[in-house]
């Protein structure tokens, strides 16, 4: 099944609150995005035939150039001529977020996602695309730490060293993701995280992340 481009904001019941509601295919898909803090987070997708995927913890946001993008395309009344760049954002949340929304099944199915959509290296050996990024890339795509993060799932893992030396420590854009991460509710993931990678965080960076947790 190929992804339509025909992407239409539906208006949701009040029982099921969200910022944005996307329809796909069709009203086979509908995509929920929360708008918080000036960055946009996938909350949930449906699927016809699968039922209702949610993400229960953080989830991985847009960035914050994404979201004021995501933002203009739906306030400007979704033209056809912005419809393939609100599905690419749709298909960006989607990929950000693959570790946490477990629905690659469904996602395959309805081509919201393709084999090679990866949020940065493609397994737990692909070392060389840890290597590959640049800090100046991490520091104008946010999202990259998403991937970043996912290597410290098992600290044993090849790419997991390499990612360490990748991480801006002292980067507030980080919070958000690095939030996402221990919400998982992977025990391993989240204990890696706290033992090995949070001890390194600037003491800035620590304390908002307390702040965040005592909230």
């Amino acid at each position: 099944m190929e992804a339509s481009r025909d992407v239409v904001l539906y208006k949701m019941p009040d029982s099921r609150p969200c910022d944005y509601c996307f329809s796909l295919l069709d009203g086979s898909v509908f995509v929920d995005f929360e708008i918080k803090d000036a960055l946009s987070y996938l909350v949930r997708i449906s699927f016809d035939g699968y039922g209702c995927y949610c993400i229960q913890g953080e989830s991985n946001p847009l960035c914050r150039k994404n979201t004021e993008l995501l933002e203009k395309i739906v306030q400007g009344g979704i033209k056809d001529s912005d419809k393939s760049s609100l599905l690419a954002l749709i298909k960006n949340a989607i990929k950000i977020n693959r570790p946490l929304l477990r629905a690659d099944e469904p996602l395959k199915e309805y081509a919201l996602i393709g084999e090679n959509d990866f949020i940065l290296c493609r397994d737990k050996f692909d070392v060389e695309a840890i290597e590959n990024i640049a800090e100046r890339e991490i520091r104008e795509n946010p999202e990259l730490y998403a991937g970043l993060l996912e290597c410290f799932q098992d600290m044993n893992w090849p790419v997991a060293a390499v990612a360490q030396k990748k991480l801006i420590f002292d980067d507030e854009e980080i919070l958000p993701y690095l939030k996402a991460a221990l919400s998982s509710g992977d025990e391993d993931w989240v204990y890696f995280l706290r033992k090995q990678i949070i001890p390194k965080m600037s003491e800035k960076i620590k304390t908002m992340l307390q702040m965040e947790e005592i909230q």
